[in-house]
């Protein structure tokens, strides 16, 4: 039986986030030794109000330093929590909106209604998220109250990724030794292959937050690396589970091509119409079944001096093999010859669409030519000699 002293101690330590293995670290001390698997087991965290730290209880300094800096930021996570939710419902009353039912899409949408920003830089945009999405995940206590890490790689600084690493390792040599046995009992490669398709590795990013630690390009890049070296091994299939931990799904994205209408002229010719726009240029082009002439501001293809600009707005029809079977009257206003030539190339896609079939704009839009370009000039700083340029440093 515990004394009453030390249950209390246990139950101020674990209300603390982080401190469960504190508890039972101090847990064992008071009965007895126990293995190593019980030692090194992960504990999760308790999201009770944490409460000051008894002085009395011999705790380690590096443990006393974690549950001070973990108290402070459960303190600090619950403040900016309530802040947060005190914001979102004023936000609510501002769109006149219920604040019971006011989501994160909402808040989005408000913020863009309300601030709207046309700053190049995305990040510098304002945002209200949730305070979990914007300050960065805190790691759990990595040792005991003596101190002693509970990872043996604790002192690599990385060590869920190291141990990411030694798990490739270690399925590697068990998948060999597999391979010895079969090929010593003469038995052929399984024809079974792991099919990873819709799938693709996690970002630098993802794993980094999956990891809570930080990753360089050049640990990334070499996780990547084991793990292909894995997959070429031919009983990958028996370590699935390991290798889609660090998979993600693709979402295709299924986009309705919404095709002009086609409409009769005089003569009975189907035509029609479509607007595009690049950079600071606007296009109107009207495609027309004929036999292949091209009026650009009441000029010819030579409106363009640079052949790689006609061959940009005549690519859509070359690609589908169709450049004797349209009339293309186009008006383009502003810009330059670049932007020009790319708002009649996607206004002129957009006509195309009206007149093919489906599989055909399957083969447009796989060529990029219906995704709209949205790329502007960067705007120049300040202090800069452009958008990225700096002066030249001189020392005198």
């Amino acid at each position: 039986m515990l004394s009453l002293r030390l249950e209390e101690q246990i139950s101020r330590l674990i209300s603390v986030p982080g401190a469960r293995r504190a508890a039972c670290q101090l847990w064992r001390t008071a009965s007895g030794p126990r293995s190593f698997a019980t030692e090194t087991a992960a504990a999760g965290s308790v999201n009770d109000s944490p409460k000051a730290i008894d002085p009395k209880v011999k705790v380690n300094k590096a443990m006393r330093a974690y549950l001070e800096r973990a108290q402070a930021h459960n303190m600090f996570m619950k403040q900016q929590t309530s802040e947060f939710e005190i914001g979102r419902r004023h936000l609510a009353n501002m769109m006149g909106e219920d604040p019971e039912t006011f989501t994160q899409e909402d808040i989005d949408r408000s913020i863009q209604y309300l601030l709207p920003s046309n700053l190049f830089q995305r990040s510098s945009r304002p945002i209200m998220r949730p305070p979990e999405e914007v300050f960065p995940q805190q790691k759990e206590a990595q040792f005991g109250l003596d101190g002693r890490p509970f990872h043996p790689l604790f002192y690599t600084g990385k060590p869920n990724y190291y141990q990411i690493l030694h798990d490739i390792r270690d399925w590697t040599l068990q998948l060999n030794v597999l391979e010895d046995e079969r090929v010593r009992k003469g038995r052929a490669p399984p024809d079974k292959k792991l099919n990873l398709s819709g799938t693709q590795w996690m970002t630098k990013d993802e794993l980094a937050t999956l990891l809570v630690e930080k990753m360089t390009p050049h640990m990334y890049r070499r996780f990547i690396l084991s793990m292909e070296r894995l997959l070429l091994h031919p009983y990958v299939y028996r370590v699935e589970e390991f290798v889609r931990k660090y998979r993600k799904a693709l979402i295709e994205e299924v986009i309705e091509i919404q095709a002009p209408a086609l409409k009769k002229d005089e003569a009975g010719r189907s035509y029609t119409e479509a607007y595009a726009n690049r950079k600071t240029c606007h296009a109107w082009v009207t495609l027309k079944d004929g036999t292949g002439k091209v009026d650009i501001n009441g000029q010819d293809i030579l409106f363009f001096p640079r052949a790689s600009d006609r061959l940009q707005i005549m690519f859509p029809l070359q690609l589908l093999d169709r450049m004797f079977q349209f009339d293309i009257s186009a008006k383009v206003e502003y810009g330059g010859y670049s932007g020009k030539s790319g708002a009649i190339r996607e206004a002129l896609t957009k006509c195309l669409t009206a007149f093919v079939s489906k599989e055909e704009v399957e083969i447009l839009r796989h060529a990029g030519l219906l995704t709209h370009d949205k790329r502007v000039k960067e705007r120049k700083k300040v202090g800069f000699r452009g958008a990225r340029a700096k002066p030249t440093w001189r020392k005198r």
